[in-house]
């Protein structure tokens, strides 16, 4: 039983010394970038997205903003336009009818990108916001060969779970890059090469499924021999969303997407979720190796991911850390049961 703990307590430790792997240039020099962002009945965000996107401070002539109207149904429309019009380096283009052949917001994506005129493509997401330097940061981690870069999405407000959240899953793309088997990225806010997109088709391979326009691309990516690349710049700001139901909601997306992931990170999935699910036992019959070598090998790790995000390490997270794993776990279950709701739409795994 102590043997277990201690095999796993390890793994911790090895992807704490992934997450520290992730190291930027010294220097760089500034890249031309196209802003694709799909919005779909925004209207009630995009005052917050447009005030982001004016305050970025980059020179204009190396980026340029495209907005896709995803079918809306609400002032999305109107709005992209008053803004295109005042806004000399953004456009905007209209999708009239869902596409029934790229799921998802994949049209709009694959439309955006399509549209777009320089050479990386930064994703996001109309309910997001972003710290003025938010490009300058990938600058630093586009080499050679590199045609995705990760970055990771911080959840506004003062709630602590959701925060952790947030910090558990940065870390987790930031030690699977790491170590060289990246596992997922967050949608809004990646980078990806323009040749890297059109090498592998765009997202004609993945039209099929309406979620997981990041970690499916990113594998697809990583198959064709791209480097892969974490960027810790705690840059990129979402909305906590309102009321319990959605909340669950959000969670059951972010961990229903078992089999959207290759086998190995399946496997390595149900490794952990064994070993979680034997740590109960060991709480009653053999706590001490519990104490001795997971906890302080899960604190490790969460405090190399609040190093490399630049976070802080909160007292009541050392409380609340060691629950999170079956937070998660019962969320993969949940989405893997009821699936979730996606702008009207019910999703399957």
């Amino acid at each position: 039983m102590a043997y277990i703990v201690i095999f796993f307590s390890l793994l911790l430790l090895l992807m704490a010394a992934g997450i520290q792997l992730n190291k930027k240039k010294l220097r760089c020099r500034n890249h031309n970038y196209s802003i694709l962002i799909p919005c779909r009945n925004e209207s009630a965000n995009l005052p917050r997205l447009f005030q982001a996107l004016d305050k970025i401070n980059y020179p204009e002539e190396l980026y340029e903003i495209i907005l896709v109207d995803d079918a809306s149904m609400d002032n999305t429309n109107r709005l992209l336009q008053e803004f295109c019009n005042r806004k000399e380096n953004a456009r905007y283009f209209t999708i009239n009818v869902k596409d029934s052949e790229f799921l998802g917001k994949k049209a709009a994506l694959q439309m955006a990108a399509e549209k777009a005129s320089h050479d990386i493509l930064l994703f996001t997401d109309a309910d997001c916001t972003f710290a003025p330097d938010w490009l300058q940061g990938f600058n630093y981690f586009m080499e050679t060969g590199t045609g995705f870069i990760a970055g990771w999405v911080m959840i506004k407000g003062k709630n602590a779970i959701a925060r952790l959240h947030a910090l558990i899953s940065a870390g987790i793309f930031a030690a699977t890059i790491g170590l060289g088997i990246p596992f997922s990225a967050a949608g809004g806010n990646m980078a990806v090469t323009r040749q890297a997109f059109i090498s592998v088709g765009g997202y004609s391979k993945i039209k099929n499924h309406i979620s997981g326009d990041d970690k499916l691309l990113l594998n697809i990516i990583k198959k064709q021999g791209y480097k892969i690349r974490f960027n810790p710049s705690p840059a990129v700001y979402t909305a906590p969303v309102v009321g319990r139901s959605q909340r669950r909601n959000r969670y059951r997306r972010k961990y229903g997407k078992f089999f959207m992931s290759p086998l190995l990170h399946q496997l390595f999935t149900l490794a952990f979720l064994f070993f979680f699910l034997f740590l109960l036992i060991c709480i009653f019959f053999k706590p001490l190796p519990l104490l001795i070598f997971y906890l302080p090998s899960l604190w490790i790790f969460y405090l190399s991911s609040c190093i490399k995000l630049r976070q802080k390490f909160g007292v009541p997270d050392i409380i609340i850390l060691p629950i999170l794993p079956y937070i998660m776990i019962y969320y993969a279950i949940s989405a893997f049961i009821l699936g979730w709701e996606w702008k009207g739409v019910h999703v399957r795994d």
